[in-house]
């Protein structure tokens, strides 16, 4: 799944970066959470 989502942004070229959600953040049923933040090519990539 976050390679097909990768593959969006980056046909979209839109910048981006992904972040792996440490364990205190992630729901009861979650295992693994992976935080996509999708960044207007206005604003500077952090």
């Amino acid at each position: 799944m976050v390679e097909h989502v990768k593959s969006i942004l980056s046909d979209l070229e839109l910048p981006f970066r992904i972040l792996r959600l440490c364990g205190g953040d992630l729901g009861f049923t979650s295992a693994l959470t992976y935080d996509f933040e999708v960044y207007s090519k206005a604003q500077r990539n952090g």
